[in-house]
């Protein structure tokens, strides 16, 4: 668990009474506020409504501003209805970064991610994971032991009708490729044409599991919901008869329309969610989606996720900083707030890359990675991985990158930095440590991938 975490506990007792408490990590005492009549059924009415605009909103453009605005009113109602005055006070002020939900199982339907304060939305401003608590006896997997190189399954949609789906699977074993030009750091296999016999055979030996494809929800016909495979679906009712046996995988992503949207468990073992189901059987980490998302922005979304985890950020900061990405950069008002994560939001997977980027700020230095695979940008925009608000500053203003085996830095702002005396703007092939400053910012690029003693930096005008 991480220090810098925020800990808000929500649990329904047996009077009806909702109790919650927040709490920073090693806190001695943790109160807990009661509040005796929360209308937990008009909120659930009225996010099925939302989900309702939400899912038109991802079929049809022209429902945009009517899926923006009913968001806004639901993340507004859950904020009054769930939050005393005293907690949204304390969520205003805290420096955290990361918020981990500790769920009673009664309230894991409930979208405490889009509970919105001051016109933002938890989502938005924190890395964010959910923990969820249930009375019922709970049979532990093996505990997963992660060596490298790690193995990945990439399962995707099998039939023309999905043909994205395949897409996705190629480009993310691509992204995987490019971490391995040194050293085999995960192994990805790719499947398009798999039946769900194949998948709870073959899932315990893989550490990371990414799905690409169509997932069915619906509340009347629980037990037929899950992953559309080959000859039916992969249901969570399947994936919890998993429980006890040997270790499941470190990682499921779910990038598939309503993966993450779930009832409360039920105590006779039949679970509406396959994140009810995947981390009771000992899962660590679940990411799904709450409604429909266009293919092409659950694309975005999951290439964006994996470069941010490969470059050794925290997961729930990959999820954060892929968030902030498709808001930024698709055309989608609302696909953004649709992804959750289940697990421990501070679990870092990958090591930070040796390559990094230095911001000289004042008092303190900044440490930014340089992804083995992917870019690290620099820009006024809040969507880079530095940013710089400044008038000077363009939106995208520098790209870090590597290129077959080669560190590459693009300056595109107009603006351009200054480099041993002069104004550069273009292309610089780096082969040794450089010091360059950017009006007024000083920033060093530095690493055990360069040396001192290689030729030195070339530049292409």
């Amino acid at each position: 668990m991480s220090d810098d975490a925020l800990y808000l506990e929500a649990l329904h007792n047996q009077d009806g009474q909702l109790q919650i408490g927040i709490h920073m990590h090693g806190d001695v005492v943790s109160p807990y506020e009661s509040l005796s009549s929360v209308p937990l059924a008009s909120i659930e009415t009225f996010y099925h409504e939302t989900l309702t605009v939400l899912n038109r909103a991802a079929r049809s453009s022209s429902s945009f501003s009517n899926a923006q605005e009913k968001l806004k009113t639901l993340g507004r109602m859950l904020g009054d209805e769930l939050l005393t005055p005293t907690i949204k006070e304390y969520i205003k002020q805290t420096e955290a970064k990361h918020i981990i939900f500790r769920l009673d199982d009664q309230l894991v339907h409930i979208p405490w991610e889009l509970i919105c304060i001051d016109s933002q939305f938890l989502c938005q401003r924190f890395s964010l994971g959910r923990l969820v608590k249930t009375k019922r006896k709970v049979v532990k997997s093996a505990e997963r032991q992660l060596q490298q190189p790690y193995k990945m399954w990439v399962v995707t949609h099998y039939g023309l009708e999905l043909k994205s789906a395949e897409q996705e699977g190629m480009t993310i074993c691509h992204e995987m490729d490019g971490l391995n030009r040194h050293d085999m750091i995960i192994d990805a296999a790719l499947d398009s044409y798999v039946t769900p016999g194949e998948v709870l055979e073959r899932i315990r030996n893989f550490d990371f599991v990414h799905f690409a494809g169509h997932a069915d929800f619906d509340l009347k016909s629980a037990e037929e919901n899950g992953w559309r495979l080959v000859d039916g679906n992969l249901t969570g009712k399947d994936i919890y008869k998993m429980s006890g046996g040997a270790s499941m995988p470190a990682l499921v992503f779910s990038n598939a329309c309503h993966s993450a949207r779930s009832d409360e468990h039920r105590q006779n073992g039949d679970f509406l969610g396959l994140a009810n189901a995947f981390m009771l059987t000992g899962v660590r980490h679940y990411i799904g989606t709450l409604w429909e998302i266009p293919d092409k922005q659950s694309q975005h979304f999951a290439i964006h996720f994996y470069r941010r985890l490969l470059e050794g950020q925290p997961i729930g900061q990959a999820v954060h900083l892929a968030r902030m990405a498709v808001e930024e950069e698709m055309d989608s008002p609302v696909c953004w707030a649709s992804y959750l994560l289940y697990g421990d939001p501070s679990t870092t997977y990958f090591d930070p890359s040796d390559l990094r980027l230095i911001h000289e700020a004042e008092g303190e230095e900044l440490v930014y990675p340089v992804p083995f695979s992917g870019e690290l940008t620099l820009g006024r925009r809040h969507t880079n991985n530095v940013v710089l608000d400044k008038t000077t500053v363009s939106r995208l203003h520098l790209v870090i990158s590597r290129k077959e085996g080669a560190v590459v830095m693009d300056v595109l702002g107009k603006n351009g930095i200054e480099l041993e005396g002069e104004i550069f703007r273009g292309q610089l092939f780096v082969n040794s440590p450089i010091r360059f400053e950017l009006w007024g910012d000083w920033f060093r690029l530095e690493g055990i991938s360069l040396h001192e003693e290689e030729q030195p930096t070339e530049f292409v005008r």
